[in-house]
C-alpha cells in the first residue's frame, strides 16, 4: 500500500501556519509588556539560565520602580533564599 505524500505536506503546512500564529501572540505579547512585568520576566529567565548576578539586578530594578508593591519583595525574598 503506497501513502499519500500530500498527507505529510498538509500537516508540515499546518505545523508551519501554527507556529505563525504561535509567533505572532508571542510577539505581541512582548509588545504589551509593562517594565516591571518584563523585569520580572528577564529576572526568572536569568535565574533559570543560572545568571544569579543578572538576575538580581533586575530584582533590585523592580524594587527601584515599585519599592511598596508587596508582591516584588516577596519575590525578591524567595529569590534569595533560593
Amino acid at each position: 500500500m503506497k501513502e499519500n505524500p500530500n498527507i505529510y505536506l498538509e500537516e508540515v503546512y499546518e505545523f508551519y501556519n501554527d507556529s505563525l500564529i504561535e509567533k505572532k501572540v508571542l510577539k505581541n505579547k512582548l509588545e504589551s509588556e509593562t517594565e516591571l512585568e518584563q523585569l520580572d520576566r528577564l529576572a526568572t529567565e536569568y535565574e533559570i539560565y543560572d545568571e544569579i548576578d543578572v538576575s538580581e539586578k533586575k530584582f533590585k530594578n523592580m524594587i527601584k520602580i515599585s519599592k511598596d508593591n508587596p508582591k516584588i519583595w516577596l519575590d525578591y525574598s524567595t529569590f534569595l533564599l533560593r
